[in-house]
Formats: C-alpha cells, structure tokens, sequence
C-alpha cells in the first residue's frame, strides 16, 4: 500500500479504480518530464545493451529460475513433511523420541 494512496486498496473496486487512474497519469507526467535529448540517449543505450548482454542476460535468468525452484522444491518438501506429520516444525517433535 502506497503512503500517498488517496483510497486505500482495501475499498472494494475504489481502492484500485484510483490506481487504474493515478499510475497512468504518473507515468505520463513522469514521461513528460524528462528531456528528450536524455530520453533518446536512453534509449540508445538500451538498445546497445540488448544487442550486447544476450548470453549474459540468458545466463542470469537461468540462475534465478533455479532459485525459484529451489525454494518450490523446499516449499513442496516442507509442506508433504508437514502433512505427514503435524508436529513435525517443532525443536523436538514427540514422534522422534520414541
């Protein structure tokens, strides 16, 4: 939730209705704002880096794909070992000290 949210999002339909109006307008005065002389070199320089960083870019999404399924795979072991045994996040879960 945003400080300067004028309806907060917990409104029903208004709370994201202002969204759908604010953000917009935000970004176009934001995008007025910059000069257009800083905007083209930008945008240049985005280009340069899309033609350069391929492998590289290829590279860090792989790495952060496997993160995120390492912390499913986690998630899934934790919840089946869990379900299996309700005590089983406790110090000592009592099914082991038998």
């Amino acid at each position: 939730m945003s400080p300067i949210d004028p309806i907060p999002d917990f409104i029903p339909i208004l709370g994201y209705v202002d969204d759908m109006v604010f953000v917009p307008v935000g970004v176009f005065l934001a995008r007025h704002g910059i000069p257009d002389d800083a905007m083209a070199d930008a945008r240049a320089e985005a280009g340069n880096r899309m033609e350069g960083d391929g492998v590289v870019g290829w590279a860090i999404a792989a790495v952060i794909l496997l993160c995120w399924v390492a912390v499913g795979l986690r998630l899934r072991y934790a919840v089946v070992r869990f379900g299996r045994h309700p005590n089983a996040f406790l110090p000592n879960p009592p099914y082991r000290n038998a």
